[in-house]
């Protein structure tokens, strides 16, 4: 087993060490470098730290059998695969661009998770069982167009990762609701198509940050979903009142409120 350590320092210290063996391993400089200015779209106040690539291959052939599989559904129907794309599909590595086909909405997009989290999926896929009924659709596995959003989760975490996955979306349910109503739950539970595999959430009104209001895409099956990078990350530490210029303020009250003591003393004049 391969033992890769990413280790950086905090508002005090904070260590995070990666043991990756034969499923994740760290990238080259030159995949290292795409994906990092894939990632840095300049809408996450994020650091990258180290990149790693999945190589199961077993979780990849079940996601190119079921890409095989809605395939033959656009065969069939290709007027539900008409969706907007994506903001990655514009920032994608050239590297990367034949692994995806665009006319299947098969895209590349990020999943915020926590590190360890990070470790299970690339060992043994999504596991939509986990994930919470309460969600905007119900259990599955949801993403965003931008890494801003990604890394709104997981919250409260310290050890935090991104992953970077190639989603199939196929036939695609277009919501656009406001305030979080889950009026597309029912909808997507009720829609007179049948079972919904895969939906485009737009809340371009809901209240929040901008990162709340970008659109999400869900899928509601585990091969749908190939975790192909993962980036290991921390924030940024924003920037604090130095100690310099503490002393500094202090240092100019101190000698204001002296002088003015001596002044009343008749000491100075």
């Amino acid at each position: 087993m391969r033992r890769n350590c990413v280790c950086f320092t905090m508002t005090l210290v904070c260590i995070i060490c990666i043991a990756a063996g034969d499923t994740l391993y760290q990238v080259d400089e030159a995949t290292d470098k795409a994906i990092r200015d894939f990632v840095n779209d300049g809408s996450a106040n994020i650091v990258v730290t180290t990149v790693y690539r999945n190589n199961n291959s077993k979780l990849l052939e079940a996601y190119m059998n079921k890409r095989n599989q809605v395939q033959r559904e656009a065969t069939n129907d290709i007027s539900s695969f008409n969706i907007s794309e994506p903001k990655t599909v514009a920032r994608l590595p050239p590297m990367l661009s034949s692994n995806v086909n665009k006319s299947l909405n098969e895209f590349y997009l990020f999943h915020g998770t926590k590190v360890s989290t990070m470790k299970l999926i690339a060992e043994s896929g999504f596991n939509i069982s986990f994930s919470s009924p309460a969600n905007h659709y119900g259990s599955g596995v949801y993403t965003a167009e931008l890494i801003g959003k990604a890394a709104q989760y997981p919250i409260n975490v310290t050890e935090k990762a991104i992953i970077i996955g190639r989603v199939l979306m196929g036939k695609s349910y277009h919501c656009q609701e406001k305030n979080f109503s889950h009026t597309c739950l029912r909808e997507k539970n009720n829609h007179p198509n049948g079972t919904v595999l895969s939906v485009v959430f737009d809340c371009g009104e809901c209240p929040g940050s901008y990162e709340d209001t970008l659109r999400e895409f869900a899928v509601f099956e585990n091969e749908r979903f190939f975790p192909d990078f993962a980036v290991v990350y921390h924030n940024k530490v924003a920037p604090k009142v130095t100690n310099g210029i503490y002393v500094a303020v202090i240092s100019v009250l101190t000698l204001h409120i002296s002088r003015n003591h001596i002044q009343s003393s008749g000491l100075l004049v």
